[in-house]
């Protein structure tokens, strides 16, 4: 995995547990256009869907 992607993952997880950001404004955050692909890229990576990740983590 790139360096890029690293980091925007490990934000993007840090937004998911200490924000009530929606799923879209964290993907436009941390760089990513379009939150579906976002989702993707982040399920591949950590094996959750945001939403699973958040509420999984809470």
């Amino acid at each position: 995995m790139s360096y890029l992607t690293e980091t925007r993952m490990k934000k993007a997880k840090e937004l998911l547990l200490n924000s009530q950001l929606k799923v879209y404004e964290i993907s436009k955050k941390v760089g990513y256009k379009s939150s579906n692909y976002f989702s993707q890229v982040f399920k591949k990576h950590t094996g959750n869907s945001p939403l699973e990740y958040r509420q999984n983590n809470f």
